[in-house]
């Protein structure tokens, strides 16, 4: 099957892409759909009612912090 042929059956779609939505900032930022910051994100910590951090097996680099340890990392 040839270029020509499986164009075709694609139908009437466009072989322009119109972008002009992406051509300057301020529109990009004003159809945008989604919008994050850091006032967004929620850091989640892991408390436990022992004396010492203890790593999660499952998820590397994050402890169960005791309860002042979570004060301590709040405060940082």
């Amino acid at each position: 099957m040839s270029t020509s042929e499986t164009r075709g059956s694609l139908g009437r779609f466009p072989t322009t892409r119109l972008r002009r939505n992406r051509q300057y900032e301020w529109l990009r930022d004003m159809v945008a759909e989604t919008s994050v910051s850091p006032h967004d994100l929620v850091w989640p910590l892991f408390v436990h009612d022992k004396a010492e951090n203890e790593p999660i097996v499952a998820m590397p680099g994050v402890d169960r912090l005791p309860i002042e340890g979570v004060v301590k990392a709040a405060a940082d």
